[in-house]
């Protein structure tokens, strides 16, 4: 009986590699070159930032005109100079990064779209010299004189992003991004500088177009979140600010500040979670 069951276990064996040597190569270089799966880079992700915002410039240029009796009605073209504070900035990020492109080396790049939605504020002081031909009108004929206003601006833009993917935590990117931004100024202080007068004037605001650059980068401190930091220039064209001030009973005085360009210069840092 047990030289059945030895005879039986040498044919089985003896079965198993015969059907082994008949496998040949190339059927054995098929099972072999069966590829691993591919992770993927691409998804959503969602940021939350803030930080400064430094030396703000424009070319402001004021439109006095008067409404009221007699000599009051006119119009005088004024050009100042601004001193900008810094101020700060918050903002929320929506984005999607989509595959990244092998570039060799361990190198790729990633391109990627968000929207953006920024507070900018900012602090601003002006000073202003008659330059008209009738040498202004209303209470501040004949003197310089100064704005000083609070800005509270909101940024809304679409950005295309390319990240530098460097096979390490560390990721660097480059962005531009174009879209709007709504500025207003308030707490206007008008101040004539040779009679120490002075009065406060109604809020303005203006819609504008606006566009931004950006370079910044990404630090993976846990699965699936970042660390990121980033310098913007953001960009408003043509901001017109209308701010009123009345003088007398019947006598109103409108400052229209026409900026041409406003120019932010942003810091910020934030956390990113990606999807």
């Amino acid at each position: 009986m047990k030289n059945c069951y030895l005879v039986g276990l040498i044919y089985v064996a003896a079965s198993t590699l015969s059907a082994f040597a008949g496998t040949d190569a190339k059927d054995m270089k098929e099972i072999a070159a069966v590829p691993a799966p591919i992770t993927s880079d691409a998804g959503f992700y969602l940021a939350l930032e803030g930080g400064a915002n430094f030396s703000q410039s424009h070319d402001r240029k004021q439109i006095e005109t008067g409404n009221g009796p007699g000599s009051l009605t006119g119009t005088a073209t004024n050009y100042g100079s601004g001193d900008d504070g810094i101020g700060a900035v918050g903002g929320v990020k929506f984005g999607y990064n989509f595959e990244s492109y092998d570039i060799g080396d361990g190198f790729g790049l990633q391109p990627a779209v968000e929207e953006e939605v920024m507070y900018v504020g900012s602090y601003d002081k002006n000073k202003y010299t008659i330059a008209s031909a009738n040498g202004g009108f209303g209470p501040f004929t004949g003197f310089p004189y100064s704005t000083r206003d609070t800005f509270n601006n909101v940024a809304f833009l679409t950005n295309g992003i390319v990240r530098f993917k460097t096979g390490t935590l560390f990721t660097p990117y480059l962005g531009l991004g174009v879209g709007g931004e709504y500025v207003t100024n308030d707490h206007v202080k008008l101040k004539n500088i040779g009679n120490a007068q002075a009065g406060n004037m109604s809020d303005g605001n203006s819609l504008n177009v606006a566009a931004n650059a950006l370079i910044g980068f990404d630090i993976e401190v846990a699965k699936g979140w970042d660390l990121f930091t980033e310098y913007k220039y953001l960009v408003a064209f043509d901001p017109v600010l209308s701010n009123t001030i009345t003088t007398s009973p019947g006598t109103t005085f409108t400052y229209a500040s026409k900026l041409g360009w406003y120019s932010q210069n942003l810091v910020t840092a934030g956390i990113k979670y990606n999807f």
